[in-house]
C-alpha cells in the first residue's frame, strides 16, 4: 500500500512532525510519503489562511 500525507500549511517543522509519527506506525509493508504544499501560510488559523492553502487559479 502507497499513503501519501500532505500537510496542508508550508511549516518544514510540522511536515517533520507529522513525518514521524506516521514513520513510528506505519506498516512495514506500507510505503509513506509525507510532503507539504509549496506555496501558502505556514499555519492554517483562518479561512483566509485556509483559501491561500489552495490551488493556484491559472
Amino acid at each position: 500500500m502507497q499513503i501519501l500525507v500532505l500537510n496542508p500549511n508550508t511549516s518544514s517543522v510540522v511536515t517533520q512532525r507529522i513525518a514521524s509519527v506516521i514513520y513510528r506506525i506505519v506498516r512495514s509493508d506500507t510505503q509513506v510519503q509525507v510532503i507539504q504544499i509549496d506555496h501558502g501560510p505556514e499555519s492554517l488559523e483562518s479561512y483566509y489562511d485556509e483559501s491561500m492553502a489552495g490551488p493556484l487559479p491559472i
